[in-house]
């Protein structure tokens, strides 16, 4: 069943593989969290007077839906690729086509993944697939990492050309210039000021090509941000040897950036400004935070981020030790990529 038109999939109830009786198949599913909960999709679907068309080929090997979120695209949709090798035609649900998507970074990521117009298909009606190869995701959000992602994401990243945009300075990701999103830091320009005053550059991701955000993961001495998808990036440049700083509007980061940190075995670190911030209504991002003293926080994330100077006001985030524990568990259990 076909993903729907200007429908999130995790809004759609219809899309899937599912078996000709309607059920769907388990390894094929997208799910998230400890519960494995599925990202729209239904256990079983009334395929009664449903017209179905066959596909084009005999044999295809299944490769996930395309997630429009560049943070989930990173973690889900990257997940079966490790099991494409160009000797089957992948299968992607994704309205539109993956190469007439208007997400940049989807069809920059795929192309480096080694995939074309050609070898790729997603159908916008009921298609029966007469042999799938169902692929285990090597990463499911919230629960577990295994070294066949970190491999398989390593390599779209080398095959993506250094631009020379970035080199060994240190950088401040900003999300002031976003218009919506998950969520944002009100006045993050003070912050900004404050950053550029001791030597950082400011970079806003949106704006980059993927190859210029691979340049920054790769060459930067430092990154600092507040915590957000654009250190997603990180997985496709593992083993770096800058630091990055996120800061957390939170207590417990989202597990999903510890999942990537096993990968990267890279320099991270996490602070908490939960006490410094509140949540406000918006009608633009899921969450928006106001300080309570925007230039006092500015100048707390710079003395974190500057090694010669002893951060005051801020501590380092706490994560929730059982659930860390469960995911180190998960990850040295699964690190053979089955």
């Amino acid at each position: 069943m076909p993903s729907s038109k200007h429908v999130h999939v995790d809004r759609d109830l219809h899309w899937g593989i599912y078996t000709e009786a309607g059920e769907l198949i388990p390894e094929a599913a997208y799910e998230r969290f400890p519960g494995r909960e599925l990202v729209g999709q239904s256990r079983s679907l009334d395929l009664t007077g449903i017209e179905i068309t066959d596909g084009p080929v005999e044999e295809m090997v299944y490769a996930g839906p395309i997630v429009n979120h560049y943070g989930h695209f990173i973690l889900a949709s990257l997940s079966r690729l490790w099991a494409i090798d160009g000797a089957r035609p992948a299968l992607f649900h994704s309205y539109p086509p993956i190469f007439d998507h208007g997400a940049r970074f989807v069809i920059e990521i795929v192309a480096a993944a080694g995939l074309t117009r050609e070898n790729t298909f997603s159908f916008d009606r009921p298609t029966r697939i007469r042999r799938l190869f169902v692929p285990e995701p090597s990463l499911v959000e919230q629960l577990y990492t295994t070294q066949a992602y970190s491999i398989s994401s390593a390599k779209i990243g080398a095959s993506i050309m250094e631009t020379g945009l970035f080199v060994e300075k240190d950088y401040y990701i900003s999300k002031s210039r976003m218009r919506s999103g998950v969520a944002c830091l009100a006045n993050e320009e003070v912050i900004e000021a404050a950053f550029q005053a001791v030597g950082f550059d400011i970079i806003y991701p949106e704006t980059l090509p993927l190859a210029d955000q691979v340049s920054l993961f790769r060459n930067a001495r430092t990154i600092v941000g507040t915590v957000s998808s654009a250190f997603h990036t990180a997985a496709l440049v593992p083993g770096g040897t800058g630091r990055h700083i996120m800061f957390d509007y939170t207590e417990a980061p989202n597990a999903n950036f510890r999942l990537l940190e096993i990968g990267m075995r890279a320099d991270v670190s996490y602070y908490s400004i939960s006490s410094h911030v509140n949540l406000k209504e918006s009608d633009s991002f899921l969450s928006h935070y106001v300080a309570n003293d925007i230039k006092f926080l500015a100048e707390e994330m710079v003395r974190i981020a500057k090694p010669s100077i002893t951060p005051r006001g801020l501590k380092k985030s706490a994560w929730i030790i059982r659930v860390l524990d469960k995911i180190k568990s998960k990850n040295l259990q699964r690190s053979d990529g089955q």
